[in-house]
């Protein structure tokens, strides 16, 4: 079966739908709310790293529960050093801190198919402190996925005529 132009740019769409990081912050006196999803492979890839194994955070809330999120282990120490510059990775932690982008909100659980959690911990920052960390963290994103996550293939063929 050939698929039709239209039917080509539907799966070009959903791809691309699929690969997007969304981030959402929001603030009110009582509580920072931010709302994550993150492509299924990089949930994957976070899985993998922690082996499967979970833990619960004592910050970050999921509901009125406390949100579940991928284990750190020393796989991600290796990932860590790669991009030291940039990010850190703790989930009792605030979004940033010495000018790096906090990455454990990528790390919840079930965040490819969005989540919503919630702290009262971090309420004080101001709105020039949500968008520098969205903006870092997306480049961080980027660097972290093009880099790691995605494999890549680098192909040539050279022929000399004689």
């Amino acid at each position: 079966m050939v698929k039709t132009t239209k039917e080509k740019k539907e799966t070009i769409l959903k791809k691309d739908s699929d690969n997007k990081l969304k981030l959402t912050i929001e603030k009110d006196r009582n509580k920072l709310l931010l709302f994550v999803k993150i492509p299924a492979e990089m949930e994957g890839f976070f899985k993998e790293l922690s082996g499967g194994k979970t833990q619960i955070s004592e910050v970050w809330l999921s509901g009125k529960k406390p949100a579940e999120f991928y284990k750190l282990t020393t796989e991600y120490e290796n990932i860590e050093k790669k991009f030291s510059n940039y990010v850190f990775n703790s989930y009792g932690d605030g979004l940033f801190r010495d000018n790096k982008v906090n990455l454990a909100p990528l790390r919840t659980l079930n965040a490819s198919e969005g989540v919503l959690i919630w702290s009262k911990k971090f309420v004080g920052l101001a709105n020039m402190d949500f968008e520098y960390y969205v903006r870092e963290l997306a480049l961080c994103v980027k660097k972290i996925y093009e880099n790691v996550i995605t494999s890549q293939k680098i192909e040539c063929e050279i022929i000399i005529k004689i």
